[in-house]
């Protein structure tokens, strides 16, 4: 349209030119003819201009408001594409990141429910003082318990929960306690500082370790942005255990025996959750005397909105508890057996042909065995020692001879004291029977 107006208006001026020069050419003969054609011409050309121009204003004014219009409408369409592509997007994005957490965390929880079948499968449990793990009964009104409170610390993330860090006012576990561990199934308790404590066991006793979940993992303190995290590719640097998918809180026991012979690590992955669950094993039956130190690992999740809009930030730091007991016999016994009969020796028995000791897995008794013989010598009859010795479990003693054992509980301050003699001696036999002491034998032998 511009090209067409254009053309209009060079061909109006170059008419009005001609005019006005073939005009002034003839101007003396034929005057009066080309003066009105002149003219004519003038005016044709001054219209053709005018209207050109006037045309030219209405196309440029059309074309500008017709622009002006399509720029917003094209403007409103872009806006409105805009909008619907980023609503799309996100609400693709949050469906991929729920799908994909949903799927990564079945995948882990079918891959972990395979492995423990394997893994049961392949290490049945058995091994003599390994702490075994069961479901939690129902423990009878009145059990004696004793409560551990050792309060959560902060390690920081991804570091083996190695650290020691400070929980501050704005840390999300301030002022959060997960719940307490405790003890039952112990005849006596004692502690020399108030911090590592001595749990004593008598026969049918069974030692426990229990945990008391106070929290809902799936939203502390009432707060559903703050929760126990799975923990996929965790590990325990003080406790040795390596990168293991360790579920949403995962309880270590580590045992050491009276040898000071520490066992590989028992991991209870996923703990907390099954204790949340009740369905699951969570109690610790504790089935030998030594020394046992707890680690419970769990990783806290707390999520933020981002700007005021739906989508949320998440931060993980990873929290320790830790603490240490031991288990001791309560018992102040130990048990002789009859080489030949096999029959237990109580105390002032006469063993013809010699006796065993069974410690009972009394580890931690101080247990004496004292061997005596009587001499006639010039001062009357005397007691001569052969031996004054710690006692072994399963030792044999045949030799003749009064035999003293002296049995003491460092933990409960007991002592117990057995005579038994092996030999034929008619008189020794009778004075031993009747309960007589190794003393009393001598001043009654001196006496006659």
């Amino acid at each position: 349209m511009k090209r067409i107006v254009s053309w209009l208006l060079v061909a109006g001026i170059l008419l009005t030119c001609f005019a006005a020069g073939f005009a002034e050419e003839t101007e003396e003969e034929e005057e009066g003819f080309l003066s009105g054609v002149g003219s004519w011409f003038s005016n044709a050309g001054q219209d053709v201009a005018n209207w050109a121009t006037d045309t030219a204003g209405n196309v440029a004014d059309w074309t500008s408001n017709a622009a002006s219009d399509v720029g917003e409408w094209v403007s409103n369409a872009a806006g409105d594409v805009w909008d619907w592509t980023t609503g799309a997007a996100n609400s693709a994005w949050n469906w991929t990141v729920g799908a994909t957490g949903s799927a990564w965390k079945w995948t882990v929880q079918t891959a972990n429910g395979t492995w423990d079948g394997i893994s049961g499968f392949f290490n049945p449990p058995s091994t003599e003082g390994t702490p075994t793990i069961s479901i939690e009964p129902d423990l009878p009104e009145g059990t004696l318990k004793m409560y551990l409170g050792y309060p959560a610390v902060k390690t920081g993330l991804n570091n083996g929960f190695h650290n020691v860090l400070e929980i501050t006012k704005d840390d999300p576990h301030f002022g959060i306690s997960m719940g307490k561990f405790y003890v039952s199934g112990f005849t006596g308790v004692t502690s020399e500082d108030g911090e590592h404590f001595i749990f004593l066991k008598t026969v049918g006793d069974e030692v426990q370790l229990h945990f008391e979940l106070t929290q809902d993992i799936d939203m502390i303190n009432k707060d559903s942005f703050l929760t126990i995290s799975s923990d996929y590719n965790a590990y325990d640097r003080e406790m040795g255990v390596t990168p293991t998918d360790f579920g949403r809180g995962t309880l270590i026991v580590k045992f050491t025996d009276y040898q000071n012979k520490t066992s590989e690590p028992q991991v209870y992955t996923n703990y907390l959750e099954a204790k949340q669950t009740g369905t699951a094993d969570t109690i610790i039956s504790l089935n030998e005397e030594g020394d046992y130190e707890i680690a419970l690992d769990y990783q806290l999740k707390k999520d933020s909105y981002v700007l005021g809009t739906s989508v949320t930030n998440s931060s993980y730091t990873d929290y320790r508890i830790h603490f240490t007991f031991s288990v001791r016999n309560g018992n102040c016994m130990v048990f002789p057996f009859d080489l030949v009969t096999g029959e237990e020796l109580k105390n002032t028995s006469i063993a013809p042909n010699g006796f065993k000791l069974d410690l009972a897995y009394s580890r931690y008794l101080n247990i004496n065995v004292k061997r005596s013989t009587l001499t006639e010598g010039a001062a009357g009859v005397v007691e001569d020692v052969r031996f004054n010795r710690p006692a072994r479990d399963g030792e044999e003693y045949s030799q003749e001879g009064i035999y003293t054992i002296m049995v003491q509980n460092e933990y409960t301050d007991q002592e117990t004291v057995k005579t038994i003699y092996v030999g034929s001696d008619e008189k020794l036999i009778d004075y031993v029977t009747q309960g007589y002491t190794l003393d009393q034998i001598l001043q009654t032998l001196n006496n006659q």
